[in-house]
């Protein structure tokens, strides 16, 4: 009898453990806005969003391969246009959490996501 009380036990934290990782998932992040002084008037405002991983290794403290955010901006950015509000998101979603678990934290991934508005003439 007491070695079903245990497994049951097990069976709860597991499932303890999976709710908290899906929900703290997504809750740590850090996120910066850049909005210029000067708007045009008149101009067409076009909202975009680009998601892109970055990676690390030995629980973040070896930087691994980073993000090209002129890459992604330029994809979007055209001749004449102008970025007027980039908000640039780093967080740790809940395959992001799930991936440094299984790997014990020798590579731990977060997302970055850029949004922002282009106007254009």
């Amino acid at each position: 009898m007491e070695e079903k009380a245990g497994c049951i036990g097990q069976v709860i934290g597991v499932v303890i453990a999976a709710v908290l990782i899906l929900w703290v998932g997504g809750l740590w992040r850090t996120e910066v806005t850049y909005v210029p002084s000067h708007l045009k008037a008149g101009s067409t405002q076009i909202s975009f969003e680009e998601k892109l991983n970055a990676r690390h290794w030995a629980a973040g403290f070896i930087k691994g391969k980073q993000p090209d955010l002129q890459e992604a901006l330029s994809k979007h950015l055209q001749e004449g246009g102008e970025i007027t509000r980039l908000t640039i998101m780093t967080k740790y979603s809940w395959a992001d959490m799930l991936l440094t678990a299984v790997t014990f934290g020798i590579y731990t991934p977060y997302t970055v996501i850029v949004k922002g508005t282009i106007s254009k003439p």
